[in-house]
């Protein structure tokens, strides 16, 4: 079905519920990616993360940012300032560091992305935009 597939269903207790009992409404859902999960032994939690990813990122995978076009300096630093953050908060995760310091770098990724969304303002962006207006009397 159209429009289903960024659907992701977890279908957790998989160590104590055999995969021919699935509910009628999880079977109407079709389109739709299921991943089996134990949320106590961590079974299929690799595959739904990469299904996860795969909705994220969508079809054409990890290159989804070449042909987008930044014409904005600013836009382009915080992007660029986002995307290294997220490269370390991947690197601490993969490292085994604990969850404070991938959290640190998810945040300031955050703050950078924010900083394009207007959620977040600091001086040094409303100077840069404020320098490209004349404001007088």
């Amino acid at each position: 079905m159209v429009g289903r597939s960024h659907l992701i269903i977890a279908l957790n207790k998989c160590d104590l519920v055999s995969e021919d009992k699935s509910p009628t409404l999880i079977e109407s859902l079709s389109g739709s990616r299921k991943v089996r999960i134990s949320a106590l032994t961590g079974e299929g939690l690799p595959k739904l993360e990469e299904e996860m990813l795969a909705v994220a990122l969508g079809p054409r995978g990890r290159d989804v940012a070449e042909g987008t076009t930044v014409t904005s300096a600013r836009h382009h630093s915080a992007l660029s300032r986002a995307g290294q953050y997220l490269g370390l908060a991947l690197e601490s995760l993969e490292g085994g560091k604990t969850s404070e310091f991938i959290a640190l770098d998810v945040r300031t990724a955050l703050e950078a992305l924010g900083e394009i969304t207007g959620e977040v303002t600091t001086d040094e962006i409303l100077n840069s935009v404020f320098s490209r207006f004349c404001i007088g009397k």
